[in-house]
């Protein structure tokens, strides 16, 4: 008899160590958020690896391309200003960066430039 107690009071013991059905809940929730924090993470660091390589294709056809400054750059489309040959800044000039990473500067003859835009830059960059 004292043994079956034992096992009985033993046994309690141990169901009361285990989690109970709200830890669980909140232990996955606190998982699928920590999943979800990193996902953003990383979303955001390819993000900020293409802007990179879109920058560096741009500064490669300028002639001081340390010197160059971006603004509005959305994907593959945006606005440099960089110096020109006397050392003086131009001004904002818009671009695009196509995926074989060719650029397209807007100057005043390429009348075409507002098309390319329409062809080749992400909607987020049309929508400003």
């Amino acid at each position: 008899m004292k043994k079956i107690i034992g096992i009985f009071l033993f046994s309690l013991i141990l169901v009361g160590c285990g989690k109970s059905a709200e830890d669980i809940a909140k232990e996955k929730q606190a998982q699928e958020q920590a999943l979800k924090i990193k996902q953003e993470q990383e979303r955001k660091l390819k993000e900020q690896a293409e802007l990179k390589k879109v920058e560096d294709a741009v500064r490669y056809y300028l002639k001081d391309g340390d010197s160059a400054k971006f603004r509005n750059v959305i994907k593959n489309c945006g606005e440099v200003n960089a110096k020109n040959s006397w050392g003086a800044y131009a001004g904002f000039s818009r671009f695009i960066v196509k995926s074989d990473k060719q650029v397209i500067f807007d100057e005043p003859d390429n009348y075409y430039f507002d098309s390319l835009v329409k062809l080749y830059c992400h909607k987020d960059y049309l929508a400003k």
